[in-house]
């Protein structure tokens, strides 16, 4: 059998992923043709993009013409055809291969000359900015990692650090090449031990801030910062200050500065609830071009823990509270958990600057990874059993929080030293497919992402 791929030559890696789809399924026999005028006959897939103003949109035909199966997928812009290609993965191929025979389960093979299922889809997200949060020193493939945020639908990630890394113009290059922004986080005065002499210090450090920004990360070539300040704690007060008083003065002089300097940076102020969630008319002073990214607001998906779901209902209702409090048209975030973390207990800061990734070759650290990953599958066969049970109250408060911000909004998900990199865990996949459209069914979407060859259970 032989296929051809249908490509102009400005879609990036999409020819590639397709090749490699192909390959995957015994298929090495193909071409390639940078003419959509000119398709040629045969079996072929046909990529470019569709006219749409409606960003990440999709499109995916599937059809058999004249003994030709015949698939195309589109996009809006770039980023809708890479979301093309993942959906054409995650539900095409499951509809494509099942026979849905009434006693017996035979799947039909994919790519071979049988005349292929009809199937027509047309896509786009909800929520505008959907991703990860992670330290950057335990991303291990960063590759691997971008690969499945691309599978899982995400365009969004903030990367931590105590350093800057030594490869992080490559990071943000490989970021950038699967359609993913990446923001660079680091901290502007965070801790949780400030006492009342040192309140003081922290508040007088805004140059130290600045100048690490304008010789550090300014250059990378990031698409925004990240930072915490002193919230991570259920303290109101520390140094004998309101902590929301004194972190929303902090802050607003800070960015100030820096926005004076790059006014169109994006800048994100991850803010813990714990401390400030009493006290939010500080926070609603908050600098409105500075997007203000909660976590920690109570049950799940805030939890760490995915089965703490008792005071959802408060939760979803201070949710709400804080998506508005500067108005439905400001900038609003905030970080979903119950994935997987760091585990604190054998945390220690790198003590020097290191590049993301570092030397992990995988002949060569074959036996380290799979240790590791048996690790972190111990770890998400916990969590994926909430999430099945438990999924619903994430969709509940991705929905609520889609109709507040009119989709306006970043929702990232905790997703760090949890072996990402090498399985596209199945709760993070649903999570994706929540953030992408969270009116749809979430029994449906259970089964939808179960279904996906990429999705890995634990």
């Amino acid at each position: 059998m032989h296929w051809t791929i249908v490509a102009s030559k400005d879609i990036g890696p999409v020819t590639s992923k397709f090749a490699f789809l192909l390959e995957d399924y015994g298929i090495p026999d193909r071409d390639f043709s940078a003419s959509e005028t000119d398709p040629g006959t045969g079996h072929r897939i046909i990529l470019g993009y569709h006219e749409s103003s409606t960003p990440e949109e999709y499109r995916i035909k599937a059809e058999n013409v004249d003994g030709c199966n015949i698939i195309t997928v589109t996009g809006s812009d770039y980023n809708g055809l890479l979301y093309g290609y993942a959906d054409f993965v995650n539900r095409y191929i499951p509809h494509w291969e099942n026979t849905d025979s009434t006693n017996t389960y035979y799947f039909r093979p994919v790519f071979s000359d049988a005349p292929i299922r009809s199937y027509e889809r047309t896509s786009s997200p909800k929520v505008a900015r959907r991703g990860c949060w992670t330290w950057g020193h335990v991303i291990q493939n960063p590759g691997g990692y971008f690969d499945h945020m691309v599978q899982c639908k995400l365009n969004t990630c903030v990367i931590w650090n105590n350093h800057v890394p030594t490869n992080a113009k490559k990071i943000v290059e490989d970021a950038h090449r699967n359609g993913i922004r990446l923001l660079w986080g680091f901290a502007w005065g965070w801790s949780t031990s400030i006492n009342a002499e040192s309140m003081e210090d922290h508040l007088n450090r805004k140059d130290e801030v600045v100048r690490e920004y304008l010789e550090n990360y300014a250059p990378l070539g990031g698409d925004g910062i990240y930072f915490q300040s002193f919230t991570e704690t259920s303290s109101e007060t520390l140094g004998g200050r309101l902590i929301a008083e004194a972190v929303t003065e902090y802050v607003n002089d800070i960015a100030g500065k820096i926005l004076a300097v790059q006014p169109d940076l994006h800048i994100q102020f991850g803010l813990h609830a714990t401390s400030v969630k009493q006290r939010l008319e500080y926070i609603a002073k908050v600098d409105p071009r500075i997007e203000i990214v909660w976590e920690d607001c109570g049950a799940f998906p805030f939890s760490y823990i995915p089965k703490n779901i008792g005071g959802f209902e408060p939760t979803l209702e201070h949710a709400r509270e804080m998506s508005v409090l500067r108005g439905r048209d400001d900038r609003f975030g905030c970080v979903y958990k119950g994935l997987c973390c760091l585990d604190w207990s054998k945390f220690s800061y790198p003590s020097e600057p290191y590049p993301i990734g570092g030397d992990r070759d995988p002949i060569k650290y074959r036996d380290e990874i799979q240790k590791y990953i048996a690790e972190k599958q111990k770890i998400f066969h916990y969590v994926q059993a909430h999430w099945l049970k438990n999924a619903e109250y994430c969709r509940a408060m991705t929905e609520m929080l889609y109709r507040e911000k009119n989709g306006d909004l970043t929702i990232l998900a905790l997703v760090e030293d949890s072996a990402f990199e090498y399985r596209c865990w199945f709760p993070v996949l649903l999570l994706g497919e929540i953030l992408w459209d969270p009116e749809q069914n979430t029994d449906d979407m259970i089964r939808d992402m179960a279904l996906s060859p990429n999705a890995v259970f634990a």
